[in-house]
């Protein structure tokens, strides 16, 4: 009895598995490679932590369709927050201008990016303003996310979605920074996006994953995500 094996990347810290799921697909090469992320492995940007959100139910599908979701950034992601926390702060809001689309060269690979600047009191802080890019490698396995602070340099999140059973996800962060950034603001940049995927990790747990899902405008390009998500599964057999 052969025991079966299976393609292996070790890469920053992780292991990842290419986890094809028909025999026959498992000798040939994998439909896409992991990026390269060289400012970590050249030691350019140093480690400097991780969090474990565990295992939570959830459709693996829930983390990138959050992007094309525009309708939710208002009433879930307009309120500032203590880091780390689900606190909100009064008087101080967030001004989120996001977009999410698919990537022009590369088929696996799709973008989420955001510009965010606080309010405080009703006023826009122009200082305060950051940009953020959450790319998308494969079907929603594994995320990067590079937030920009402006004149400071740059944190680098990446977020893993390990599948571990049906409906059963394992969610994790581990985020690198320029050494040029302060221990202090990347620990409040990360917490402040630990803070954001709590609120939607509460969402995703208690929704229903609906195949067909009837929109409207605000919705976002949910559909053009959904058929961009096709290309990571086998078709459905003909009922």
């Amino acid at each position: 009895m052969r025991a079966r094996s299976w393609l292996v990347r070790e890469r920053w810290g992780l292991v990842f598995v290419y986890h094809a799921h028909l025999a026959e697909d498992r000798a040939k090469p994998p439909l896409y490679e992991l990026p390269a992320l060289e400012e970590i492995s050249s030691g350019r940007y140093a480690f400097r932590g991780r969090h474990e959100f565990g295992d939570l139910r959830m459709h693996l599908l829930e983390f990138p369709e959050n992007g094309p979701d525009s309708a939710h950034f208002n009433p879930l992601h307009s309120k500032m927050t203590i880091p780390w926390t689900q606190v909100r702060m009064p008087f101080v809001d967030i001004d989120h201008q996001a977009r999410w689309d698919t990537d022009p060269h590369e088929a696996h690979v799709a973008h989420f990016d955001n510009h965010a600047t606080l309010k405080i009191f009703g006023k826009l802080v122009p200082r305060s303003s950051a940009t953020a890019r959450m790319t998308f490698i494969g079907p929603g396995g594994l995320g990067v996310l590079r937030i920009q602070l402006p004149q400071v340099g740059e944190v680098l999140i990446l977020e893993t979605h390990t599948p571990t059973a049906p409906l059963t996800v394992r969610v994790g962060l581990r985020w690198f920074a320029e050494r040029s950034v302060p221990r202090l603001l990347v620990s409040y940049v990360v917490g402040n996006w630990v803070s954001q995927l709590t609120a939607d990790l509460r969402i995703w747990e208690r929704k229903s994953y609906n195949p067909r899902p009837m929109v409207v405008e605000n919705d976002g390009p949910v559909h053009k995500l959904r058929q961009w998500d096709r290309q990571f599964y086998e078709p459905r057999p003909a009922e």
